[in-house]
């Protein structure tokens, strides 16, 4: 279960994070050479992102990867 609400914390920071940079899901999506469908599917909780794109995430959106998952 604590897996899961990482999962749900990690998908609002990355909605959070995405919109205080003025991005859209398609524009986060091409600056990681990624479907906006994916950035939905991690901000909504169905996927989450592996440890690569949660490393670039990380770098894009100015945080820590601890943030990013963390509760």
């Amino acid at each position: 279960m604590s897996s899961r609400i990482n999962m749900i914390k990690m998908g609002n920071h990355i909605a959070d994070l995405r919109k205080k940079k003025n991005y859209t899901q398609k524009t986060l999506g091409d600056i990681l050479n990624i479907h906006e469908k994916t950035i939905s599917k991690w901000e909504n909780d169905i996927n989450e992102p592996n440890l690569a794109a949660i490393r670039e995430l990380s770098e894009l959106l100015g945080c820590s990867i601890e943030y990013l998952i963390s509760d």
